[in-house]
């Protein structure tokens, strides 16, 4: 048998068995998918599914949160044939509407782990208020260049982010809303199943240089480091960071806070 033979045997039969995934995939009910999908994410929810486990959709999709409920919006999934034969489910998806963005690609491992990539997610901070326990408002935007988590405990393996908050306020004990800026921050893994952020000012009123901890399964967070106002910051922002924060030089506070 010549090498050429050799070889066009097995890409042949790999061929054949793709071919063969997809006329099953094709034709069975995106309703598959749907079970499969809140079996990985238990706090996941969809509605109105229509189309194909290979190319599918869910006309409604929301996700349970700590005291509250965040709608995702629209559904739409396409799942990578030649994934299945690597054993390694890849769907890229897209959320529509409810006035934000969330997109990219997620593969599943035998083990359990879900690798994402190239996700883009755009939305309101404020749902957010009722995990932390603060009232926040603004525009969040997350990039996912590459993540690896278990999804039923949580557990974050690797992380390389970037994230940005803009036009950020907080309205600390209910005692007014604060006007802060917008910031961004750098975010990876923290080796202990958490993820660890350096976070810093784009265009504020203060200067920030903060590291920030989240440890997604229990939700308990963290900020620590400095914070200098300027000239133009708000004054009841001026006033309440001595009670927040120690001043460690003239007009530089730190500021140790948590979700202790």
């Amino acid at each position: 048998m010549t090498l050429a033979k050799k070889f066009i045997k097995p890409v042949l039969i790999a061929f054949l068995i793709i071919y063969f995934l997809y006329l099953v995939l094709s034709r069975a009910p995106a309703e598959i998918a749907a079970s499969a999908l809140h079996k990985a994410v238990p706090n996941l929810w969809l509605t109105g599914v229509a189309g194909t486990v290979w190319n599918g959709r869910a006309g409604g999709a929301q996700i349970d949160l700590p005291g509250s409920t965040l709608a995702l919006g629209r559904l739409d999934w396409k799942l990578s044939p030649f994934s299945l034969v690597l054993l390694r489910p890849c769907i890229a998806f897209q959320f529509s509407g409810a006035g934000q963005v969330l997109e990219g690609t997620a593969c599943q491992s035998i083990a359990g782990n879900t690798s994402l990539k190239d996700m883009n997610i755009e939305t309101s901070i404020a749902p957010l208020s009722d995990v932390i326990r603060l009232p926040i408002s603004g525009k969040a935007s997350l990039q996912i260049v590459k993540a690896k988590v278990d999804l039923n405990s949580l557990h974050i393996d690797t992380l390389d982010a970037r994230l940005s908050w803009q036009n950020g306020s907080i309205n600390p004990e209910n005692t007014g809303w604060i006007n802060l800026g917008t910031f961004a921050g750098k975010l990876k893994e923290n080796g202990n199943g958490g993820i660890a952020a350096e976070i810093f000012d784009i265009e504020a009123p203060i200067k920030v240089q903060m590291n920030a901890s989240l440890i997604p399964s229990t939700l308990a967070w963290q900020l620590d480091g400095n914070v200098q106002p300027l000239d133009q910051a708000p004054a009841l922002l001026k006033d309440n960071l001595g009670v927040i924060g120690e001043e460690k030089e003239p007009g530089i506070f730190h500021i140790v806070l948590s979700s202790d």
